[in-house]
């Protein structure tokens, strides 16, 4: 099935998203400004994320995003998500700043050659809210508006989101790219664990691994305290959200959170 198709359908279902203009790129403002208007809330109340994988492009460095698959199995619509900046200053100067670009793409396309480092699937209507999307990335936003190739870069907003939108579901199955299961096995010592089960573990090993690369690059732990620090800040405004909203919100409203769209 074409993007172009599957845009037409998510218009058909969601017309507040067509009139926000979401179609291609977007930025993560531009998101949020629909998802947190009343018609945009009002219709994704109930439409979830039936799954998720975490993509790496080839480079040096290399760029990390997500796929987040909105839908059921017959018919989905895939969000590319992720964090760039037009400026790499901070590779030369690790301390700095520079401005981060936050995108959703509503066109993905699976480029040959990249890779899937690990992927994640919700079990039926358990899976996270399209808004506990929206609600995460207006956290990050807050909290981690600038890009630092050593730190608050494109990896780390991806395991950011990916952990915290894990957290917030039921997960039926999960995977991980067998040379990261290698490779976190060889410095582990933990044998054959292949990491099928727990997709948080994954985030922890890949994010290990980004770690000790930084600490070699730069010599120091300073870089990795900042991510740790950001992050716990992040998951605990996203968790006292979260708990918030489930005390104001009545869980039989929906009768089915999934997006479903009849066949063309």
């Amino acid at each position: 099935m074409s993007d172009k198709l599957d845009i037409a359908r998510f218009h058909q279902q969601y017309p507040s998203a067509r009139r926000h203009g979401l179609s291609g790129k977007v930025s993560v403002g531009k998101f949020l400004k629909w998802i947190q208007s009343p018609e945009g809330s009002l219709e994704m109340a109930c439409a979830e994320i039936s799954s998720m994988y975490w993509m790496k492009k080839p480079g040096l460095p290399a760029h990390e995003y997500l796929i987040i698959y909105l839908g059921a199995s017959h018919w989905r619509l895939g969000l590319r998500v992720e964090r760039d900046t037009d400026s790499w200053s901070t590779l030369f100067l690790p301390k700095s700043r520079s401005n981060c670009k936050d995108t959703i793409n509503f066109d993905p396309t699976w480029t040959i050659g990249n890779t899937v480092v690990a992927g994640v699937m919700f079990e039926n209507s358990q899976g996270p809210k399209v808004g506990d999307l929206g609600d995460l990335l207006q956290i990050i936003s807050e909290s981690a508006d600038y890009y630092n190739v050593w730190t608050l870069n494109c990896w780390w907003f991806v395991s950011c989101v990916w952990t915290n939108l894990v957290r917030s579901g039921v997960v039926e199955t999960s995977h991980c790219d067998a040379d990261v299961i290698q490779r976190w096995n060889t410095v582990s010592g933990e044998g054959k664990d292949k990491l099928g089960m727990d997709p948080v573990k994954i985030a922890r090993v890949l994010q290990f691994i980004h770690v000790a690369g930084l600490q070699r690059a730069l010599g120091d732990r300073e870089g990795p305290r900042v991510m740790e620090k950001v992050s716990e800040r992040i998951q605990d405004s996203f968790d006292r959200r979260s708990r918030a909203l489930r005390l104001t919100t009545n869980p039989h409203t929906c009768t089915s959170a999934s997006i479903t769209l009849p066949y063309a």
